[in-house]
């Protein structure tokens, strides 16, 4: 994946050591609470639920959702709106990118959050970070 040019390198070695710093239990409490995100009564786009809250909230707990020009980042959003990409192939590092994209976009459009995980981007994404919880 190719990271924008506008981002300084620097930012994105510190936000992989700290992805790499966070305990095995952390992650963890992050797949337990993502596993248990129920979708059953939606309503596209307002109708979120303490499930899908409980997930996002602990995205920023753990700081996975971090300060970096996403809206600069072209290739993710080309990657956000390809229906054949497998989220599940991305890095931890990217991930985290495109998490922070999701969850900052969604503050500007309503509903974002939600419809990730309507379409199971969410829940592929948490799941590149099981090679950092073992």
């Amino acid at each position: 994946m190719k990271l924008p040019s506008t981002l300084n390198p620097e930012l994105l070695y510190l936000q992989q050591s700290h992805l790499a710093s966070i305990p095995a239990v952390s992650w963890q409490e992050l797949f337990r609470l993502t596993d248990a995100v129920d979708l059953a009564g939606v309503n596209p786009p307002y109708g979120g639920n303490e499930t899908i809250s409980a997930v996002n909230q602990k995205l920023y707990d753990l700081k996975l959702i971090f300060n970096f020009q996403w809206m600069d980042w072209d290739e993710g959003r080309k990657i956000y709106n390809d229906p054949h990409f497998d989220f599940g192939s991305l890095s931890p590092l990217e991930a985290s990118m495109m998490l922070t994209a999701i969850c900052r976009s969604d503050r500007f459009s309503d509903g974002e959050l939600l419809e990730a995980f309507l379409k199971g981007k969410v829940q592929k994404l948490v799941g590149c970070f099981r090679v950092l919880a073992s």
